[in-house]
């Protein structure tokens, strides 16, 4: 048994590359076009912005219920021959 299966995740594990593609291009396209050194406040601000985003995404991998992927559980009651 795993703990989160893709099967019953894929739209969430696909939302989250999505998410993950959409926040980089916009880090590295918009915000940090040009080359400069980095502050110490610079550095912990994105630190905690980006911790944010982790945390929240924790959050709501954790307590999303899988959805219904039409498969049962076969439980064999015939084991003693």
């Amino acid at each position: 048994m795993s703990l989160f299966p893709f099967a019953d995740y894929w739209w969430f594990y696909g939302g989250f590359l999505v998410f993950v593609s959409v926040i980089l291009t916009i880090d590295l396209g918009v915000f940090n076009r040009r080359a400069h050194v980095v502050s110490f406040k610079e550095a912990t601000i994105w630190s905690i912005i980006w911790g944010r985003a982790r945390a929240r995404f924790n959050y709501a991998f954790i307590n999303t219920p899988p959805r219904n992927s039409g498969r049962k559980q076969v439980v064999s009651s015939d084991s003693n021959f």
